[in-house]
């Protein structure tokens, strides 16, 4: 005959294998890449698991370490949203930055990659100080003004 329940129930975790490297962080100058290994057995009473940035279970590579040459470009698939600031403190000089700013980010953006959808980009004006009389009396700040919504004719967004 054998005493039941004398034996230990503690048990270490299980890892996974490594994950596949994550894309690198950046295209050019230097970038980062990521793999890990996930629990797939959690730990039992007072079992031991490496914790999720250790050695064990995370590693870190440098990627993309080539200069870039200034001519890159964005072919990621998103929604690009610019939140363009009209208020008075920058004066018209300082909107003109601004405005001339969001136009040249979206020259590293394609709208269409190889015949496929790409980008999509939209413009919110905001900051533009109108206040707008409320029922109780109180005043509020205007909301942002969509200049554009979301679209793939990004001349129309620059201009």
């Amino acid at each position: 005959e054998r005493p039941c329940n004398t034996g230990s129930c503690d048990r270490d975790c299980k890892l996974d294998d490594w994950s596949a490297w994550s894309p690198c962080t950046m295209a050019c100058s230097g970038g980062f890449t990521v793999r890990f290994k996930k629990v797939v057995v959690p730990i039992r009473g007072q079992g031991k698991c490496p914790k999720k940035r250790s050695p064990e279970r995370f590693e870190k590579e440098r990627c993309n370490k080539q200069a870039c040459a200034g001519d890159e470009f964005c072919i990621a698939k998103q929604d690009l949203i610019l939140a363009l600031d009209a208020s008075g403190s920058l004066k018209q000089k300082g909107y003109d930055v601004v405005k001339q700013f969001a136009a040249n980010l979206t020259r590293r953006y394609k709208p269409k990659y190889f015949g496929a959808e790409a980008v999509k980009v939209g413009v919110a004006l905001f900051g533009n100080g109108h206040l707008i009389q409320l029922k109780n009396g109180g005043t509020t700040i205007e909301p942002a003004i969509n200049l554009h919504g979301l679209t793939f004719d990004f001349e129309t967004v620059r201009t």
